[in-house]
């Protein structure tokens, strides 16, 4: 992974009352223009 790439929790609606999440590899140019960037070192998902 280098700076212009990060990992995103992607979770997508597949239908009225079902969720997919994945991980994935996502690129800076991804991100909508006008977005705020913040960088993490460390965080925890409880």
């Amino acid at each position: 992974m280098n700076v212009s790439t990060f990992r995103a929790l992607v979770v997508s609606k597949t239908d009225e009352k079902t969720f997919t999440r994945e991980i994935t590899e996502r690129s800076i140019s991804d991100l909508p223009e006008g977005e705020v960037l913040i960088r993490v070192h460390f965080s925890s998902l409880n």
